[in-house]
């Protein structure tokens, strides 16, 4: 059964980390181009996180057949 990308793991982590970045710039506990960074890089690690899960799913499925 195929769950929805939403619930996954890494989507509400993800969610919840941007969600504080935002809470720490509304207070201004950080700088507008602090949480710029701060956002592309979560963005990328998300982003590098799914490519790599798929990657090794893949690669562990054909070393398993041969």
């Amino acid at each position: 059964m195929e769950t929805s990308k939403f619930a996954s793991r890494k989507f509400i982590i993800t969610f919840l980390i941007l969600v504080s970045y935002i809470t720490l710039l509304v207070y201004k506990f950080i700088d507008p181009y602090i949480y710029q960074y701060l956002t592309i890089g979560t963005i990328g690690l998300y982003f590098t996180g799914n490519v790599t899960q798929d990657f090794l799913k893949d690669w562990i499925t054909s070393k398993a057949k041969t």
